[in-house]
């Protein structure tokens, strides 16, 4: 059989071209992609949402199980480092230096707190962190916290932009990728080049979506051919059973100065009347005929003597 195989290459400005045929798909693979990255987001941002507000619970539970006395130790522990605090600022604020015992006292005390709050439970832990907590918040200016909600709303915005973003990128490559890939792998032609380049045949003519005018052209033009090259009998084959190969045999059967017949290049019953032919021309259509159905009938051709005058691709829906 013909070798074929290491004289396709990949034609990109084709491959463009099926891309952009294609544009519904893109941007359907996109979409989905986008609904597919947002949807991981939320659900993740709700996991850790929950996760969140289970450990917020856990805290809640434990600190209100809280004995009366362990509370009292608490809060006992909280005034006095207020207090302490309260002093260090009078130390910094002071015009006169206070004398050393005051400070190491001072540094005494704050590690006597410090012991104490490290023997507390996790529940008075929680607590002790809890009421330091309450007095941040209620230092807190009001515009600072509506700036955090903005800055919160706007970060939020971001990362679902993001996400959805993403999301289309990706579907959008992950369908040109499968695309490409289909491009190279899938056997069928491509384009009229591979006619010339991979089987080494002159292209005779086109019929592309003007049907029936390009069928027309193509009958005058074999016409023409047939009485240059004074050929009394031309055989039309094509690798698939071809519509339109079999309308132009119904027109030349009106024309007495050539005979014209047609047949599937893949069915060996026709070996008999393409011998017999002064001349064959092939008829493929892109996207339907096989590479390997074209190199057969090309090579059922050679080994009988059937001269190739050349091939018509055919290329519409």
């Amino acid at each position: 059989m013909i070798d074929y195989r290491n004289n396709i290459g990949i034609d990109f400005k084709d491959l463009i071209v099926g891309l952009h045929n294609k544009w519904k798909y893109l941007l359907l693979a996109a979409v989905i992609g986008a609904i597919l990255f947002g949807t991981i987001f939320v659900i993740n941002k709700k996991s850790q949402m929950d996760i969140s507000n289970d450990d917020m619970t856990t805290s809640s539970m434990s600190v209100e199980n809280l004995s009366n006395k362990d509370r009292m130790e608490v809060e006992l522990a909280y005034r006095a480092w207020v207090e302490l605090r309260q002093l260090y600022n009078q130390l910094d604020n002071a015009s006169e230096e206070w004398d050393v015992d005051t400070k190491i006292e001072l540094m005494k005390a704050t590690q006597q707190i410090l012991l104490v709050s490290e023997k507390f439970s996790n529940a008075q832990k929680k607590y002790y962190s809890n009421m330091f907590e309450e007095e941040d918040s209620s230092n807190e200016n009001v515009q600072a916290g509506s700036d955090y909600a903005e800055i919160s709303h706007a970060t939020l915005l971001y990362e679902i932009s993001f996400y959805f973003a993403c999301g289309a990128i990706i579907g959008a490559l992950v369908f040109v990728l499968v695309f490409a890939i289909l491009y190279c792998l899938i056997p069928t032609l491509k384009t009229e080049n591979d006619i010339r380049n991979a089987f080494q045949l002159p292209i005779l003519g086109r019929i592309g979506s003007s049907v029936d005018i390009d069928v027309q052209s193509m009958y005058h033009g074999i016409l023409a051919f047939a009485h240059k090259q004074s050929l009394n009998t031309v055989y039309m084959i094509s690798s698939k059973n071809e519509p339109l190969v079999a309308q132009l045999t119904e027109m030349f059967k009106e024309n007495e100065s050539v005979c014209v017949k047609s047949g599937i290049g893949t069915d060996f019953s026709v070996i008999s009347e393409v011998v017999e032919a002064d001349g064959v021309i092939i008829f493929e259509r892109i996207g339907k005929s096989r590479y390997e159905d074209i190199a057969s009938e090309i090579e059922m051709c050679k080994n009988y003597g059937a001269p190739i005058m050349g091939a018509v691709v055919i290329n519409c829906k």
